[in-house]
Order: C-alpha cells, then structure tokens, then sequence
C-alpha cells in the first residue's frame, strides 16, 4: 500500500523509516482514507476480511469508551505487521461510519457514537506520541465555527506530521476572529479547514477571509464542499483536496512564499450577515409555528429539541445557499433532516412543516431571498 508522502518531490514513507512515523512500535506508510475528508464507505470497504475480529474488539472497545484496550488492541495489530493506514481505512473508520449510520437508523444512542469517536481520537493522540518532532512547514488544521466534527481535522493533522510537516490542530467550531488572533500570533506557512457540515460553510468562508487577511493562504476540504471544488473556490479557497494525501501533496507543491492568495468569486453579502443576527429570533418563530402544527412532537422524546436543532440547520444552511448561489445546500440539509426523523419515529411531516415556518418567519422578519429559497426547497 501507499505511503503518504513527505512532500513534493520526495518519496513515501516507509517500514525502514520509522523516525518519521511511530517510533514505538513497528509500522509503515500511512494513506489517509479518502472517507477522512469526502468519502464514506460501507463496512464492507474494508481491505481485507482478516480485520474482522478487530473490528469487532474495537467496536466493543469503542462503545465502552475503554480507551486503553482499544490501545491495546491496535498495537497488537501494529505488533503482527498490519500497515498503520489499514488499522485506519479498514477498522477505526468503518466503524466510526458504521456507528454513525447506526445513530441515524436509531438503532444506538448519540452517547454511543460520541463515546466511540472521543475514543478514536484519544487512539489518534496515544500513536501520535511516538512521532518525532516534524521539521517542515507549520500547518495550522482547523474546523470552521458551526463544524463540531473534529476527527477527520485530528486525521489530517496527523497524517500531515506523518508527511513531515509541523501540524497544529485547533480543534472544532472555532470562530474565525479566534483563527485570526492564532494566526497572527504564530504565523504558519498554511491553514488547512476541514468543514464536514454544509451548515458551517459560512463559517468557512469567514475563517478564509480572516487567513487571508493576514496573508496565511488555505486549504480546505471536507464533505461539504461537495465533490468537486466549486464551494470551494466561491469561498475563496486557495486549494480543495479530496482527501489528506492529496492536501499533503498540494501543500509540499506551493513555493516556500505560499502561493497567490485567491479572491472569494462571491464576497459575504450583507444579508448573510443579518440572516446570521435574525437567526435565534426566525428558528423561535419558527418552531412555535411547528410545535402547533405537529403536536405529537411535544409526546415524542426529544421531539421539541431535534425539531429545534434541525430548523437551526436549515436557517445555517440557507445562508450558505445565498453565500455560494447554491440551493442545492439546503436540498441535501432537508433529505438529511427527512431520513434522520423518519428513523428516530418522530413525526415524518416535521420537516416539511418546518420548511414552511422557516419561510413564513424569515419573510416576517424581512428576509424574502431565504424564504423563496426554503419554499423551493421544500
């Protein structure tokens, strides 16, 4: 398999050089799984059956939030010669899908599927102790404000210390004035954004204003800039990777100045900005209308509270759909909301309903170019 490379015009790393990769147990390359950034495959993308039974410890493991036999459990697969990047691709990643797909299904709680991804990422932190200081370019990795999925950013830091270069992860959800103020303290070469929800898309597009303001070119990638760079380069993105292999490459390729900052094709409009001000007052209106709409919300569960959450989304996402000229964001937000309820036995006509108070309050409180576009989509 592969290993990932260090940079442009260098060779991939390998078992004999292990300096650059884990230094406390036996290992080789590593390619980042496309999944990280884009992709999701099945359970059954794995790259051999042979890693069943671990897949079957781990996710016991996972579940339990027993991070130290998880630990145990991925050196012994180290220990027996299976390639780093395998344990990623085909166990820890099919199984943080599959638990996601499973909390989707309804069939294990959101305590589950937080539990098993907080435990990946401790794995991640653990391994990544063995590595030696990197050298190279300093990239700062990043998840935009709205984005609380962290992992595929710890990944691709890692995967970009395993290349050689000196990573900083910052984490989820931060905002860009937060961005700002890091990058000005300590000046990297890069940022690399890592945006997994089309509701923080905004918040995207302002950490790239704010990386550019000071000069700092960026990278960005993740599964909601969709699959081709269009999101991307209306943000103003500097470059769109498919997966970490393919940011490490495209970061080695840019001179040692950085390249050419781009220019966002579709500025922040103002409305955006006053969408984003309005927004606690148009979700509140708008569940008030929904929750009498659909009563039996209030007997199911948490009914109230996804119905709240799902129509904070779609307000977000709307705003990305006027940033990026783009409707389709709030189309692929609906069918997510649609499945999501319908497998939870909540109310299936709660997101249609919510479609409509969005629009009806988003017109009451002067915002016609969403409400148009919440009515299309819906």
């Amino acid at each position: 398999m592969q290993g990932i490379r260090r940079a442009a015009g260098s060779g991939p790393i390998r078992a004999d050089r292990r300096a650059r990769t884990l230094r406390s147990v036996p290992s080789v390359g590593w390619t980042i799984p496309n999944r990280a950034w884009i992709r999701r495959p099945s359970m059954t993308a794995a790259p051999s059956d042979h890693l069943e039974p671990a897949r079957l410890a781990l996710r016991s493991a996972l579940v339990d939030g027993d991070v130290q036999t998880a630990y145990r459990l991925c050196l012994r697969l180290l220990d027996e010669g299976t390639p780093f990047d395998e344990i990623v691709d085909g166990v820890l990643m099919p199984i943080q899908v599959d638990l996601g797909r499973r909390w989707a299904a309804g069939d294990v709680s959101i305590a589950d599927e937080h539990a098993a991804t907080a435990v990946i990422e401790e794995l991640l932190l653990l391994l990544a102790g063995g590595l030696d200081q990197a050298e190279g370019r300093e990239v700062v990795v990043v998840c935009p404000e709205g984005d609380d999925h962290s992992l595929p950013g710890r990944i691709v830091a890692m995967s970009m210390g395993l290349a050689g270069l000196r990573s900083r992860f910052l984490g989820s959800s931060l905002p860009a004035r937060d961005l700002a103020d890091f990058l000005e303290s300590q000046r990297p070469f890069a940022v690399a954004l890592s945006c997994s929800v089309p509701s923080a898309l905004v918040g995207a597009s302002r950490s790239v204003a704010a990386a550019h303001a000071l000069g700092v070119p960026v990278l960005v990638g993740g599964r909601a800039f969709g699959a081709d760079p269009t999101r991307a380069l209306r943000i103003g993105a500097d470059a769109w990777a498919t997966d970490a292999q393919s940011a490490v490459d495209t970061i080695g390729r840019w001179p040692d100045g950085g390249p050419t900052l781009a220019r966002p094709v579709l500025p922040i409009p103002e409305t955006v900005d006053l969408l984003a001000s309005e927004r606690t007052l148009i979700v509140a209106s708008a569940l008030a209308r929904v929750v009498d709409a659909v009563p039996e919300l209030a007997t199911v569960g948490d009914g109230i509270d996804r119905a709240a959450t799902e129509l904070a989304a779609l307000i977000d996402v709307t705003a990305a759909a006027i940033l990026l000229d783009d409707p389709a964001v709030i189309r692929e937000q609906r069918e997510w909301a649609v499945h999501l309820f319908a497998s939870h036995d909540l109310p299936v006509g709660t997101i249609t309903r919510a479609m409509d108070a969005l629009a009806e309050a988003a017109d009451g409180r002067g915002f016609p170019i969403a409400a148009g576009l919440l009515r299309g989509a819906a």
